[in-house]
């Protein structure tokens, strides 16, 4: 059975209340800020390209993101998988970032791109 996944855009203005909904037992919260963090501290070791696909921006530890786009499992469960990337402050407006970012991710993440329910939900 395939799983079914949600797309969230995590925004610095924002880390706060996933935290806290983290905090709470939220799974997809848990699961986000778990992927952002590992995210992270990819950054300090290599620099990371934007994901809207024809940004140039590079990110690392001294120069973040203007957001994290993370793609969790929508009901998970045990052995379940998410996936984030970064996104400029530029890119973040775009009206096309969720079709740039899901085609992107289909090229690192096949077969499971096509299960995500396409409603990048702002949290601000």
């Amino acid at each position: 059975m395939k799983e079914l996944y949600e797309f969230f855009m995590v925004e610095p203005s924002t880390l706060p209340e996933a935290l806290r909904a983290a905090r709470q037992g939220v799974q997809s919260a848990q699961m986000s800020i778990d992927l952002i963090r590992q995210t992270f501290n990819l950054m300090q070791k290599e620099p990371l390209s934007c994901m809207c696909r024809d940004c140039e921006a590079e990110f690392n530890a001294s120069r973040p993101p203007g957001a994290f786009v993370v793609v969790v499992p929508m009901f998970p469960r045990k052995g379940s998988e998410g996936i984030s990337c970064i996104i400029c402050s530029d890119c973040m407006d775009r009206p096309d970032l969720a079709e740039r970012v899901q085609d992107a991710l289909r090229e690192i993440w096949p077969g499971r791109i096509e299960n995500i329910a396409l409603h990048p939900v702002r949290m601000q």
